[in-house]
């Protein structure tokens, strides 16, 4: 798609309150102010959540979460002494592979005092990165800080070997690096750990939507306790733009809604109330709307056991990758974001039966 075609579809997108299909202005208007007041959901979670639609009715409007309601029910979900256990990638990481579930392979933790590979090497310095570098197969990587979130301080970059030597270069770029110097640019220093992992290597027909970066599902699994049966809410793809190594929706990239009885996407959007009703990548051209997704019955039963591996967290958004061999946890988010509902079309009510269902299960069993 051009830029002139990709402006035209903006323009559309944003102007769409004049269609026969949605409310007339004055209308969203009203409902917006009267949402925001009432129940505290703002214009953009109302773009997001197609609340502009017609087929839309107002008791399904009201019954969405608020951002206080939502933080609420966060904390009744997951309790703050709970969640700091998915929170450390490191910690979430270890439990992942104790509970044998597939999540992408551990370099190790670079930090100058405590840094170590899973073989027990030391890995606290570019020297140590570059020997265990040497001995590993991978041919990508990436740095993760212990405690981001939303694609802060990740890193990714090729590993080029030579006879005796190790560099590093930028993920899409051609600039190889010595490991130190690498390691400087990206930040790292005392009291910045990062743990190293194998880069994804996604499925194909996920990288031809956005090559550069690892397009993954977020899916919204609860259950009602520690032994109780993991329910899935929804799951959205996000898409990554050009040139872009990550794929979240605040540096720029696409959600789209999995129709899960079907298995295949839906309409993507930009996920922040600016675009909506994208059918094909703006810079890949490639299909979005009505693509299969052949793995997702995989990707769900995944993501259920990956919320039963962590004690005392009951509802979490899944990140799961799509590689060649089946999906891969990519990590846990016990707190996300309150648009994911927006996105899916969870209310309250949707939530209130699968979290009843699940303590049936319990109670069944």
């Amino acid at each position: 798609m051009t830029t002139r075609e990709e402006g035209a579809s903006r323009v559309t997108t944003l102007a769409d309150g004049l269609s026969c299909d949605t409310l007339p202005l004055w209308r969203q208007y009203l409902e917006m102010a009267v949402l925001r007041a009432w129940r505290g959901v703002g214009p953009r979670y109302f773009r997001t959540a197609g609340f502009a639609s017609r087929g839309v009715p107002w008791r399904v409007k009201r019954d969405h979460f608020g951002s206080r309601e939502y933080t609420r029910w966060i904390n009744r979900m997951n309790p703050p002494a709970y969640r700091k256990i998915s929170q450390n990638k490191l910690v979430e990481k270890a439990v992942l592979r104790a509970m044998c579930l597939p999540t992408p392979r551990l370099i190790g933790l670079l930090d100058p005092w405590t840094g170590i590979t899973p073989d027990g090497d030391p890995l606290t310095s570019a020297e140590d990165l570059g020997a265990t570098l040497r001995r590993s197969p991978a041919a990508r990587i990436c740095f993760k800080t212990l405690q981001g979130w939303g694609g802060n301080g990740f890193v990714a970059a090729r590993v080029i070997r030579g006879e005796g030597d190790c560099r590093l270069a930028d993920l899409h770029g051609d600039r190889p690096l010595a490991t130190d110097v690498f390691l400087k640019e990206v930040g790292f220093a005392e009291g910045s750990p990062r743990m190293v992992e194998e880069y994804i290597d996604q499925a194909p027909h996920l990288a031809a939507l956005n090559p550069t970066s690892v397009n993954t599902l977020r899916i919204w699994a609860l259950r009602a306790g520690d032994y109780c049966e993991p329910r899935i809410l929804g799951a959205y793809l996000r898409v990554g733009r050009t040139g872009s190594i990550v794929d979240n929706r605040e540096r720029g990239g696409l959600v789209a809604p999995v129709q899960l009885s079907h298995g295949v996407l839906g309409a993507a959007s930009d996920g922040q109330g600016a675009w909506v009703g994208i059918t094909h990548h703006p810079d890949s051209g490639e299909r979005i709307a009505g693509m299969p997704l052949p793995e997702i019955d995989d990707c769900l039963a995944l993501a259920g056991r990956a919320l039963c591996a962590f004690p005392g967290i009951r509802f979490a958004g899944v990140d799961v990758a799509v590689t060649r061999s089946g999906p891969t946890v990519v990590e846990l988010n016990v707190n996300p974001a309150k648009n994911g509902a927006a996105i899916l079309g969870v209310t309250r009510t949707a939530l209130r039966r699968a979290f009843e269902a699940s303590k049936e299960s319990s109670i069944r069993a």
